[in-house]
């Protein structure tokens, strides 16, 4: 399912939609061409094969038909989305699975491509959120470089704004911060603790 513009918060834009590279399809599809290739070799080669041997030859082509049609189907079950707020993961062609990583958690960012990858511009795209937590890997993108450059700006440009909002608060009524902080939290650009924190820290005040 693709990622709806009704599924944005206020004030959230849409960055990148992206599904995994057709690289992916690669491997069924030289899998398939070559069963094909080779069946159609057999016939030739030898005319009178035996029964059993042409509707094994099928069944092979059938098998290596089907493989390519599930990956096929695998690759558009996966959608990897950026907004201006968040990453949106949603995967799964039986089961459905999704997950989302908000900006202001990102605390470190890499890609890396092998040399088939550098050619055919494709790539694994990983998010570090902290210390000692294993990275998001967003696998198999078309354009890693562009990606990882693409986040890194929503991420810098999340955490100007949250400091404009700091540095501004000290100007507004505390109704008026607590809206902003409220903005914040819903958007997840602060944490429940950090929204907590400030929130205790303006009634104190």
């Amino acid at each position: 399912m693709a990622f709806r513009t009704a599924d944005l918060g206020q004030s959230e834009d849409m960055v990148a939609d992206l599904r995994p590279h057709w690289s992916v399809l690669m491997p069924p599809g030289v899998l398939s061409a070559v069963v094909l290739a080779s069946a159609v070799t057999l016939d030739l080669l030898f005319p009178g094969m035996p029964v059993a041997a042409l509707v094994l030859l099928v069944l092979c082509i059938f098998a290596s038909a089907a493989y390519f049609a599930w990956a096929a189907v695998k690759r558009a079950s996966v959608h990897y989305v950026l907004t201006t707020d968040r990453i949106v993961m949603t995967w799964g062609v039986l089961s459905r699975h999704g997950r989302e990583l908000p900006l202001w958690r990102v605390a470190d960012l890499s890609y890396r491509q092998t040399v088939l990858q550098r050619v055919l511009r494709s790539g694994t795209v990983s998010i570090y959120t902290g210390a000692g937590e294993r990275p998001t890997d967003l696998a198999h993108v078309p354009g890693p470089d562009r990606l990882h450059h693409a986040v890194w700006v929503q991420v810098e440009g999340g955490r100007r704004r949250r400091r404009w909002v700091q540095e501004g608060s000290g100007k507004l009524t505390v109704p008026e911060q607590l809206e902003k902080l409220y903005e914040l939290k819903r958007r997840g650009a602060i944490s429940d603790e950090q929204f907590r924190t400030q929130t205790d820290a303006l009634f104190d005040s």
